[in-house]
């Protein structure tokens, strides 16, 4: 009888063999891996993971307000207690012009996102200085009724005060330097706007020995403000009767940063929501214009946010990211938190889907 294939094996062959059976017979038997649930990925229209864009250059690189306008010139309009505000809410469009937004209040924040100086507590002062001036000053010079061009300041400038407001304001062009000074809170008239009128050549030297000259950037074509409102709630772009353009009772440096860069600004019932293409830099590390309050988690398919304290009439900027966009919500008046929550999710479920 022939002998087994086993009993030709040498012992430590055999042996070998044994625990290799052993070994496998084992591994059979384990029961087999139950794979974890992965959780449904839901897609956000802030990933943290995405950078942010870069901030943009300035036109007037190592310029600041405190440069621009020293204390002591400042003084001269508002006092010795005046202090300088951190730029922030309706500045974020002059910096993406590549321009300087300064505002000094006496006492007390101002509304972090007054686009025009109408009303203040105490006195305060604005100042904004951008590159581009011809098309600022076309902005302004169609939305004015000044007959009176006078060019003992810059090329020409435009100054009127409104004396029922308190409040004044002068436009300047000088080359392509665009610079719009207003003040509020101060007794108008002819000493005012001779103060401004000082105030505003001392901010030409200093702007004009910072300057760098660029090309006029091209502007893409928008469509009217009431269809990006529109575009803005949903990705049909339909109408809706109870969003329109935003709208002020005068024309300011703002205003016109804002259709420059093709912002959507948007009034719906008592709310106020902006949109900046390409301004998401505001939320990074080396932003010149800073978010203006304190971070709070996401709620309710609105993503985090930073909301401003409210001002005394309970009025708060919320805003937000949505890819490289900066959002921004504000009240005309007092607005409870869910409607405001609400618009922020509809803004971004819209742009999700477009």
């Amino acid at each position: 009888m022939a002998p087994s294939p086993l009993r030709r094996l040498s012992p430590a062959l055999l042996a070998a063999a044994l625990a290799l059976l052993i070994g496998t017979a084992g591994c059979a038997s384990a029961p087999p891996t139950v794979p974890s649930e992965t959780p449904a990925v839901v897609p956000s229209a802030t990933p943290t993971e995405a950078p942010v864009p870069p901030p943009p250059s300035s036109a007037f690189p190592g310029l600041g307000c405190e440069l621009l306008a020293s204390p002591a010139v400042v003084a001269g309009l508002l006092g010795d207690e005046a202090s300088l505000r951190p730029a922030e809410g309706a500045d974020v469009a002059i910096a993406q012009e590549g321009g300087l937004a300064c505002t000094w209040s006496v006492s007390g924040p101002l509304h972090a996102t007054d686009l025009l100086l109408e009303a203040a507590e105490s006195p305060a002062l604005q100042l904004r200085v951008l590159p581009h001036g011809s098309e600022f000053w076309d902005a302004f010079n169609s939305g004015t009724g000044h007959l009176d061009w006078p060019d003992d300041i810059g090329d020409t400038y435009g100054a009127e005060c409104a004396s029922e407001a308190g409040r004044c304001s002068l436009s300047v062009l000088d080359g392509e330097m665009f610079v719009e000074v207003a003040t509020v809170g101060l007794e108008a008239g002819d000493g005012e706007l001779e103060r401004l009128r000082g105030f505003a050549a001392s901010v030409l030297d200093v702007a004009h020995a910072h300057l760098v000259p660029g090309e006029e950037p091209s502007r893409p074509i928008a469509p009217p403000m009431a269809q990006r409102c529109w575009n803005a709630l949903s990705s049909e772009g339909t109408s809706d009767p109870l969003t329109r353009p935003y709208g002020l009772s005068g024309n300011t440096a703002a205003l016109t940063a804002w259709e420059l860069t093709r912002a959507t600004v948007c009034t719906r019932g008592e709310l106020v929501f902006a949109i900046v293409p390409g301004a998401a830099w505001v939320f990074g590390p080396e932003a010149s214009v800073r978010p203006a309050g304190a971070g709070i988690p996401a709620a309710g398919g609105r993503p985090e946010s930073f909301a401003s304290t409210p001002d005394e009439l309970g009025r708060q900027l919320l805003e937000f990211r949505v890819g490289d966009d900066w959002v921004g919500i504000w009240s005309r008046t007092s607005t409870s938190a869910a409607v405001r929550d609400e618009l922020a999710a509809t803004l971004v479920r819209a742009a999700s889907e477009s």
